[in-house]
């Protein structure tokens, strides 16, 4: 049988047959399912600053929508607005898959401005991926 065995990104791979971004790979049980159809690696879905960004103001906006009536009410939530989603349930999902699979989860993340994607970057390396994909571009 011919080998098919690569390497990419300093990753060693069975094949060459990785799963790139799709519906599949945005939770844990589709990122096992891709992995148990014979994946040799999986691409997440990309992390986009400018939505984390956007998702984070909404959040922070709806929280303190209010809060000059009700001082008090602020303190009923979290300090780190973003950590009830946003930028952490995609890190959540990249530190699960990451644990769970025994082939290599790839993040991915796209950046417009430098002091953004230094930060989000730094984040999605701590929840531990084998490799992260990283997208720059200008808006």
């Amino acid at each position: 049988m011919t080998d098919l065995r690569t390497s990419y990104l300093g990753l060693d791979f069975v094949h060459p047959i990785v799963a790139s971004a799709s519906p599949l790979a945005r939770e844990l049980d589709g990122i096992r399912r891709l992995e148990d159809a014979g994946a040799a690696a999986v691409v997440l879905p990309s992390i986009y600053e400018e939505e984390v960004e956007t998702e984070d103001a909404i959040t922070l906006a709806l929280v303190e929508q209010g809060s000059w009536t009700q001082p008090e009410a602020a303190g009923y939530f979290s300090s780190r607005y973003h950590d009830v989603g946003g930028m952490e349930a995609r890190l959540e999902t990249v530190r699960r898959a990451s644990a769970a699979c025994s082939i290599p989860v790839i993040a991915s993340l796209n950046g417009s401005a430098p002091a953004g994607w230094v930060s989000f970057a730094r984040d999605v390396e701590a929840a531990a991926p084998a490799a992260i994909e990283l997208n720059l571009y200008r808006v």
